[in-house]
């Protein structure tokens, strides 16, 4: 009998130096694994799995803000979209007219219509001359209407340059979230016209105010890459 209470209890004594010594060897490995990934600067956020998830989250937010401007704007135009209307139409979304450094936090600028206007059809009368009518079928110059038409002064009616006019004065609305990753994602809105940007390396995002739609162009670290209608690959 007291052989097998002398065997049990070195059975616990054997069974309580092996739980000891595995967490030491847990602890141990846990501080050198933590050394290694200081060291060498890498982090969890650093990976490439949680990265892309960071930027899913931040293209999610602005896309569910871009379908919320949109409804906002076929009310009354993107010339009065405002952070009241689009709330309105999506109450969970937040938004500020500064930078943004939060997926969720929304950067917004608006612009009514363009500073600098387009040039003039060549022979159009000058920006600023009187519109006038005439009865059909007379034949108008640039920038006249008949009757219940809708002129611009200075420009050819049905021109490249009256449409570009009026696409401009509907207003646009440019909007920018930041991803965990560090990649700032963009959107900018106007009459018939969508187009999405990136921009990579940053510690803060701001909406950039765009009176004209932007030009395409490839993601990187010094100028926003824009792509129009979908994600650029950042």
């Amino acid at each position: 009998m007291a052989n097998m209470d002398r065997r049990g209890e070195e059975g616990q004594i054997g069974l309580v130096a092996l739980v000891v010594t595995l967490l030491l060897v847990g602890v141990l490995s846990a501080i050198l694994l933590g050394t290694d990934l200081a060291g060498s600067g890498t982090g969890l956020g650093d990976s490439v799995g949680v990265g892309s998830a960071n930027d899913i989250e931040a293209k999610t937010t602005l896309s569910d803000a871009v379908t919320a401007v949109q409804g906002a704007a076929a009310a009354g135009g993107y010339a009065v979209v405002s952070v009241a209307t689009i709330t309105a139409s999506d109450p969970t979304l937040h938004f500020t007219t500064g930078a943004t450094t939060s997926p969720f936090l929304i950067s917004i600028a608006t612009s009514a219509s363009s500073s600098t206007p387009a040039a003039p059809t060549p022979g159009a009368p000058s920006p600023g001359s009187p519109i006038t009518t005439a009865p059909s079928p007379t034949t108008l110059p640039g920038g006249v209407t008949l009757p219940g038409g809708k002129g611009i002064p200075g420009f050819a009616s049905g021109s490249a340059d009256a449409r570009e006019v009026d696409d401009v004065s509907g207003g646009s609305v440019s909007m920018a979230v930041y991803a965990d990753s560090g990649t700032c994602w963009y959107a900018w809105l106007a009459p018939g016209e969508a187009w999405y940007g990136a921009e990579t390396d940053q510690k803060s995002c701001a909406a950039p105010q765009l009176a004209l739609p932007p030009s395409p162009g490839a993601v990187g670290p010094t100028a926003i890459g824009w792509q129009q209608n979908t994600f650029p690959v950042a």
